[in-house]
């Protein structure tokens, strides 16, 4: 008789009349207090119909008498989520894949449970026990890469996957969202055009792609997407806010200013508009924005990011307005904000880890055995390291007001190799560094310029925390020349501290990590200076800004080229630089941005503290 009705309570629930199943369920446990199936089969209604309450003390009784199911340790572990608690969950989701380890489709769906935990790590764990995991999984572990940061290896993961179902347009989208976030832009906006063809496109699907080109630096291109997706919709605030960027790089900011009104108008609480809004406006008008601002801040802000973005610009409004006090205010809210957002992705600073790395590119970079062979053919490739906010940008400007320099800005492309040949030596798959032959390295710089299409004489990386990666680089090009920016650790912490830094710089929200980070640039540095003087030449932005002609000469030499004093008109190209530096770079050299943090000596204790724990000073 139980098993009958067990079963006719599960033919209900799985035709939808969950009443009729629920009526049956009730029953049974009136008969059997401890019937399993009655008891999942109740707390997946109670679930389904989102009283959570309801469900979770049912689902903790089924998973205490049958501690071996794993679907019942799954939608547990959904009912934990949904609760709010959140390490039960993971607990449970964990359990739940370690009893279904061979069953994909059960390991597909606690990814994407685990996902929504913020526990992306445990992802590459989950496929172990499968031989040749599904398209649905492989795209679950390139999410769970890109939310590490690992970017590199969910595009190799995604690129093998699309090769295989190239009319996928869910894996061809993947790929070109994966592609961007890499910065391999012609990868990305193929992809995407791929996936344009493979759907009926939507306003959001142009409006996407418009974001990605102007990224990509195609401003028509983009333009062009932005018509299309305001000919679909109505105008979104998100659409304003991208014809806002692109106005600002056109250098029209009457045009960008209306936009982001008109963004705010949509959505009042969109901290993208509200941060270009505040750098833009005529300083005039800050008294109003920052009265209008402080009290949406009052507001509850479903979007903690906007939320940080919003403090973000809050503080810069009154730096420009002469009020520090309140701006250290807001940027301690902003920088715990984001500090909050990297832990709950896993991608909280690590300091034992980044010491580790630190001193194992050290080690394995004691000296250069071997390098690539020379090729009188290839392009020579100048690259301009260090911590953010060093003065890369202004290098790079420099150096690309001559004809026979190509500027490749922030190149992702050193990072992606390096990282995959990380990969690679670790599962001995290539030479460890020390072991590297010539052709090995040829292949490497290869990779490099052939991800990057230039034929120009010379190609200049501003990537800055290539610093890392010096002693590949050299290795890989023998004419390469490393151009190493220094600068006042307490300029650099409080330029950096002031900006939402994306996800791959967790460092930047706390004193103490920017400390400990600059601390690691810095000996990394030193090391490469030391190692190769006559290819890599390190420069003072002080020195830069205040002797820019006399310095310029000689770091011209230095890289081989000829310098030409139109060189300082660099401010006049209004080609944009895609960096937080975009409106720096449009102003004449000057020193005013040397010894910035004077201006706020009252607010840097915590700073200075940190510097001074760390060496740094």
């Amino acid at each position: 008789m139980t098993t009958a009705t067990i079963e006719q309570a599960e033919s209900a629930h799985r035709s939808g009349d969950l009443e009729a199943a629920k009526a049956i369920y009730t029953q049974l446990l009136e008969t059997n207090g401890d019937n399993v199936d009655a008891l999942y089969g109740l707390a997946t209604i109670a679930l389904q119909q989102t009283a959570t309450k309801d469900a979770l003390p049912l689902f903790q009784r089924a998973a205490a008498l049958q501690p071996e199911a794993a679907d019942i340790h799954l939608n547990h572990a959904v009912c934990l989520f949904e609760t709010g608690h959140l390490q039960d969950a993971i607990a449970a989701a964990n359990r739940a894949a370690a009893l279904a380890w061979n069953d994909e489709f059960f390991l597909v769906a606690i990814g994407n449970l685990l996902i929504k935990l913020g526990e992306p790590a445990s992802i590459s764990n989950l496929f172990r026990g499968i031989a040749k995991p599904s398209a649905d999984a492989r795209i679950l572990l390139a999410k769970s890469h890109g939310l590490l940061g690992e970017w590199d290896r969910a595009v190799a993961l995604l690129h093998d996957l699309h090769r295989e179902q190239s009319d996928n347009a869910a894996i061809a989208n993947e790929l070109a969202l994966a592609a961007g976030k890499l910065r391999d832009y012609p990868l990305a906006i193929a992809s995407f055009e791929h996936y344009l063809s493979l759907v009926t496109p939507t306003a959001q699907d142009h409006l996407r792609f418009a974001d990605l080109l102007l990224i990509a630096r195609d401003i028509g291109y983009s333009e062009r997407e932005l018509a299309l997706a305001a000919s679909l919709a109505t105008e979104s605030s998100e659409f304003h806010v991208l014809k806002a960027r692109l106005a600002r790089l056109s250098g029209n900011t009457d045009e960008a200013i209306s936009a982001t009104s008109a963004a705010l108008d949509l959505d009042a609480h969109n901290g993208q508009a509200w941060g270009i809004h505040m750098e833009i406006s005529d300083s005039a008008a800050l008294p109003t924005l920052i009265a209008r601002m402080k009290s949406l801040l009052r507001e509850e802000i479903a979007n903690p990011y906007f939320r940080s973005l919003m403090s973000y610009a809050l503080a810069n409004a009154y730096l420009r307005s002469g009020d520090s006090g309140a701006a250290f205010v807001e940027l301690e809210t902003a920088n715990n904000l984001q500090q909050e957002h990297f832990r709950e992705r896993g991608l909280a600073y690590d300091f034992a880890r980044k010491e580790e790395e630190a001193e194992g590119i050290i080690r394995h970079f004691s000296k250069l055995t071997t390098s690539a062979p020379i090729n009188a053919e290839q392009p020579i490739p100048i690259f301009i390291v260090g911590m953010p906010r060093s003065g890369t940008t202004l290098m790079e400007k420099l150096l690309s007001q001559l004809d026979e320099v190509t500027a490749t800005g922030e190149n992702e492309t050193m990072g992606f190799l390096g990282t995959q040949y990380q990969l690679d030596a670790n599962k001995h798959l290539v030479p460890l560094p020390e072991n590297m032959q010539p052709h090995d390295w040829q292949s490497l710089a290869e990779k490099y310029l052939a991800r990057n299409h230039l034929r120009n004489r010379y190609i200049t990386d501003k990537m800055p925390h290539n610093f890392n990666h010096v002693g590949m680089i050299l290795s890989m090009f023998p004419k390469a020349r490393v151009l190493q920016m220094r600068r006042d650790p307490r300029d650099v912490c409080l330029s950096i501290y002031t900006r939402s830094f994306p996800d791959g710089h967790p460092y930047a929200c706390s004193f103490e990590s920017l400390a400990h980070a600059y601390m690691l640039c810095q000996r990394i540095m030193d090391h490469w200076a030391q190692l190769e003087p006559t290819r890599v030449m390190d420069i003072k932005y002080a020195d830069l800004v205040s002797n820019t002609r006399e310095l310029g000469e000689n770091i011209f030499r230095f890289c081989g080229l000829q310098w030409q004093d139109r060189c300082l008109e660099f401010h006049r190209d209004v080609t944009p630089s895609f960096t937080f530096s975009e409106m720096q770079v449009r102003r004449a050299i000057s020193t005013d941005r040397v010894n910035r943090w004077q201006a706020y000596d009252d607010h840097l204790g915590d700073m200075y503290a940190a510097l001074a724990r760390w060496n740094c000073l």
